[in-house]
């Protein structure tokens, strides 16, 4: 499954190209590799912080809303369903026993109208992806 979706204020992580595809790896997957259309197609893997459990989801601005193209007023106390919340995954160096989903840098994606930002949120943990 591919969406065509754009950054309008660029993406950052992969040299600010506005214009991605958006690949899930399957329907089962938690896994999406972001692709840059510019750049020498630049690739992300991302994973779908909604598999992480309600708790892991962030509550997105009015800002973030518009920017995606959510009419503010129609969402009062949760996420649209048609909002994937994508994150990236790190692993940290001579530590890869513990990779785990950075959830610190998000993606945001209107899966309906293809607008999509980035957005970071400063102190949020990286859950491993092995839990104990």
């Amino acid at each position: 499954m591919e969406h065509e979706i754009t950054f309008s204020s660029g993406m950052n992580a992969l040299g600010g190209t506005c214009a991605c595809r958006l690949i899930r790896l399957s329907p089962e997957s938690s896994a999406f590799i972001l692709q840059s259309a510019e750049n020498g197609g630049e690739r992300l893997l991302l994973g779908d912080v909604r598999r992480l459990g309600p708790e892991a989801l962030p509550v997105l601005s009015t800002e973030e809303l518009s920017g995606l193209g959510c009419v503010p007023g129609e969402i009062m106390d949760s996420l649209p369903d048609d909002v994937a919340v994508l994150c990236r995954l790190s692993i940290p160096r001579g530590r890869p026993q513990e990779a785990g989903f950075d959830t610190g840098n998000l993606v945001f994606v209107n899966m309906r109208n293809g607008k999509a930002l980035e957005a970071e949120r400063p102190g949020a943990p990286r859950i491993p992806l092995v839990r104990r």
